[in-house]
């Protein structure tokens, strides 16, 4: 955990350009500014220093998985004080916090990581100040709900609360906790809460004389009860820079904190620059069930160091669904905000990054009004793809998207709103602005995120966009491969079917039989060019070309994998095939126009160089192939053979290699009974000498 006061230099590359131009369209149309504000509920003033005299500040903040939170609360004494928890109603286990001290006299931020928490259970803690159990205050609870990388989880996204914008702690904080209520009414089983930054609206960035009221601020933000009951994930906005930095680390312990990108000094502020430096958290990211968050400072407007802490991260995450970012400046924005010089600086060098990373959706604050963009794409990650219903009216549901959808977020407390500027921007597919406070439920699944904005005085729609990940290409399940079109299981009608894949750039068959499994060591009749036998390895892949099994040789089509029967010619080769089995002729001759030819794997042999001496079991004798008559077997024929040293070797009328006493119109010749070689000169044959021709071999 980073010390709250160290203080860090960021280089600030600005990565700037000419800016984005854009063409003004028609956006839906806006409620008119002079809508009246929203009401908030009546409650009772808050009491600030929540639990006893000396905690207060509690919060539980977003781990860094699913099954881990941070509690983060002030407390009164140095040495630090405890937590104790433990599942609802069992025995409570006690931890020491970890305290440091914060920029409040008297005050010290205390914090323990919670890990190992198990799913659907409702676990109950408390806090103290010190090592005191009398000291402890009262007794929060937490349900966790369903884990687990397909699990379908919930998580409520709010616009800056900013409280203290108003003039009024009190009414912002009424506004706030409003806002949750109504969104966990809709949603009470949700997973975690989601700040889009801005908690607090004083910068205190000139002097110390602000301290007190941001604490004021930040007691009021806090006051929120639901904030110890639920995780919460929170952005650094550009009310909590400036010096209010080191508060916003002291009030909230965030996982996964880089401390080499997304830092921020002080003339890194854009219009709410410091006079001097003040550290800032650093970008970081956790991750929930089959989703990676990751959030960025946008008060630091180094793209480069954005660029690597989102490539290092996906890196590190790749077994994951859905890749979220959110940060506070929104870059398509509807709002003033959105045509000044950070935001354009943000807009064009994170766009195409994040389109470039396969980012699926990006949540956005800041400007106070809602706005939805159309799935932003192309080369520049800056390019709309603009669909709509037939009526004109923005799509609800997208599938596949090619490109990022942005979101930007209205402000939850109702402490500040927005105009809609005049200029229509061509990104936009849907703006609001009633003046009314918004929150947002997300519902996520393996194969959709859907977000839904909501009106917090009536829970009625501003909008709603699903998008859809529809399966494509092979999942395996128990051991066995399927493949998904559009999200469709292939292969489980009919027969089956075959399918092309292009990423190992083969062909498969789907076995119906097996419910659309991958065939694998299978052969399958296809009725397609105009009928065929094809083979599939072991890995399910369609043979093409030579291949061999158990049961003999076989050749498969180059181009349409068909299997091979009969006779033919592969490669300017002979070759031969059963016509049944489609195993080749292996050390057998074959009769053709008169002449006999061998066939070993179902090639014809004899072909290459002056030809082949091959060995017939069956006859038990030698036979040569002669390569200028196409590889026939050769009879009545002397040949040369430059094995055992060099020798003439004779066949026969049938072709068969003469071993022994041989004779013919011209004399009588000897054959080596084991090489078939011809006798010359004087040799001893069976105890007796005999004189043979040097030259010719004959018997003298």
């Amino acid at each position: 955990m980073k010390n709250w006061n160290r203080l860090t230099a960021c280089a600030l590359a600005l990565i700037m350009s000419a800016g984005m131009t854009v063409t003004p369209v028609l956006a839906e149309e806006a409620t008119p500014e002079a809508a009246a504000p929203a009401e908030t509920v009546a409650v009772d003033a808050p009491t600030f220093y929540a639990n006893s005299h000396d905690v207060k500040a509690v919060v539980m903040n977003i781990g860094a998985a699913q099954d881990s939170v941070n509690v983060t609360w002030y407390g009164s004494t140095p040495t630090g004080g405890m937590l104790k928890y433990g599942v609802q109603g069992g025995e409570m286990t006690t931890l020491q916090a970890a305290v440091a001290p914060t920029s409040s006299e008297g005050w010290y931020k205390n914090t323990v990581t919670l890990t190992g928490l198990q799913s659907n259970t409702t676990y109950e803690y408390a806090v103290s100040a010190d090592k005191d159990e009398a000291h402890y205050g009262e007794t929060k609870t937490y349900t966790t709900q369903t884990f687990g990388k397909d699990e379908p989880y919930t998580f409520l996204v709010f616009g800056d609360p900013q409280i203290g914008c108003s003039g009024s702690i009190d009414d912002d904080n009424g506004g706030w906790t409003n806002t949750l209520n109504h969104a966990l009414a809709k949603a009470p089983n949700a997973n975690f809460l989601f700040s889009m930054g801005d908690q607090i609206n004083a910068y205190y960035k000139y002097d110390t004389s602000n301290l007190s009221q941001v604490e004021e601020e930040y007691d009021g933000f806090l006051n929120a009860p639901q904030l110890t009951q639920l995780p919460l994930a929170t952005e650094l906005g550009n009310h909590d820079c400036g010096y209010n930095t080191a508060l916003y680390g002291q009030h909230f312990t965030l996982p996964n904190i880089s401390e080499k990108y997304g830092q921020v000094s002080g003339d890194a502020y854009g219009d709410n620059a410091v006079d001097s430096e003040s550290t800032g958290d650093g970008d970081y990211y956790f991750t929930y069930n089959n989703t990676l968050y990751m959030v960025l400072n946008t008060s630091c407007l180094s793209i480069a160091e954005h660029k690597a802490f989102l490539e290092e991260t996906i890196q590190a995450n790749p077994d994951v669904t859905w890749k979220v970012v959110s940060f506070h400046k929104s870059i398509y924005s509807v709002a003033s905000h959105v045509t000044e010089s950070d935001i354009v600086t943000l807009r064009n060098g994170l766009s195409p990054i994040l389109s470039q990373l396969g980012i699926d959706i990006v949540l956005q604050g800041h400007d106070h009004v809602y706005a939805r963009s159309y799935i932003m794409g192309g080369e520049s990650g800056m390019t709309a793809d603009v669909q709509k219903n037939a009526d004109g009216s923005a799509l609800t549901e997208v599938t596949n998207p090619d490109g990022v959808q942005y979101i930007t977020m209205n402000s939850a407390s109702g402490s500040k709103f927005y105009k809609i500027t005049e200029e229509a921007f061509e990104y936009t597919a849907v703006q609001n602005q009633e003046k009314v406070p918004n929150y947002s439920v997300a519902n996520v699944t393996k194969d959709a995120f859907t977000v839904t904005t909501y009106r917090s005085t009536d829970d009625s729609v501003v909008d709603t966009i699903t998008i859809k990940k529809s399966k494509n290409g092979w999942e395996t399940v128990d051991g066995k491969d399927y493949w998904y079109e559009d999200g469709v299981k292939q292969g489980t009608e009919g027969r089956g079917k075959e399918i092309y894949d292009p990423e190992s750039d083969a062909w498969y068959w789907l076995d119906s039989d097996a419910n659309g499994a991958k065939a694998v060591s299978k052969d399958v009749y296809q009725e397609s060019d105009g009928g065929k036998w094809v083979r599939y390895d072991e890995n399910g892949k369609m043979i093409k070309g030579w291949n061999t099994n158990e049961k003999g040789t076989y050749y498969f089509d180059p181009i349409t994998g068909a299997m091979a029967k009969g006779d033919v010619e592969i490669d300017g080769v002979p070759c031969s095939f059963d016509e049944t089995t489609g195993i080749g002729l292996n050390l057998a001759w074959k009769q053709e126009n008169g002449k006999d030819y061998w066939y070993e794997n179902g090639q014809r042999q004899g072909l290459e160089g002056r030809g082949k001496e091959i060995y017939d079991p069956e006859s038990d004798g030698w036979y040569w192939l002669d390569s200028d008559a196409n590889g026939a077997k050769a009879v009545s024929k002397d040949v040369y053979q430059e094995s055992d040293g060099g020798k003439w070797v004779r066949y026969d009328e049938n072709g068969q290699m003469i071993k022994g006493w041989n004779t013919n119109e011209n004399g009588t010749y000897y054959f080596d009974l084991i090489t078939g070689a011809m006798a010359h000169g004087t040799v001893e044959i069976n105890g007796k000498t005999c004189h043979f021709d040097e030259a010719t071999g004959i018997l003298k």
